[in-house]
């Protein structure tokens, strides 16, 4: 079993077999604008989205950027839902310039480690 391997050494998960077991939820998610207190988000948000995930949570995934005010999607070809698992490396490079970013935004020296 090739393939890519996680920092434990075990093969990390297939990016479209983690999408494609959660098939079964397309269309249970409520359609058109997000509701509640996600228009109250004041925090800057990177909003993640995996371009092999199933569309139902593409679709999620692009209404909260639209709806919290400043939040930017951020897409990852190569994830599908867990993008943290799926794309490790893609999703650093884009959280560290978002961090530095905010941190000096902030008034900090953009150091996090």
């Amino acid at each position: 079993m090739g393939g890519r391997r996680r920092r434990t050494g075990r093969p990390a998960p297939d990016p479209l077999r983690t999408s494609l077991v959660h098939q079964d939820v397309r269309d249970e998610h409520p359609q058109g604008t997000a509701t509640g207190d996600i228009a109250t988000v004041s925090a800057p948000t990177p909003v993640g989205i995996g371009g092999l995930d199933v569309a139902d949570f593409q679709d999620i995934a692009r209404r909260y950027a639209a709806a919290i005010p400043g939040a930017a999607l951020v897409g990852f070809p190569s994830a599908a839902h867990l993008i943290a698992m799926d794309a490790p490396t893609e999703l650093l490079a884009a959280l560290e310039p978002f961090l530095r970013r905010e941190a000096s935004r902030r008034g900090g020296s953009g150091a996090y480690r």
